[in-house]
């Protein structure tokens, strides 16, 4: 058996707080949401077998 453990945010953007910790800011339709993302990360220390995946979402401009 197998355990899983994800971290999946959505239109999020990462910056960086005075005390130099990532913050990452998800917008929903309704809400922000404010997560520390170096504690998250954080928790995935010295753990083999992570897979991680970034990647950013954009429109494409109108051809017309």
């Amino acid at each position: 058996m197998k355990k899983s453990t994800t971290l999946k945010f959505t239109n999020a953007c990462i910056s960086k707080n005075a005390d130099g910790d990532f913050i990452i800011v998800e917008t929903t339709k309704d809400s922000e949401k404010v997560y520390n993302l170096t504690e998250k990360l954080n928790e995935f220390l010295e753990i083999e077998g992570v897979a991680l995946q970034m990647g950013k979402i954009e429109d494409f401009p109108s051809e017309e």
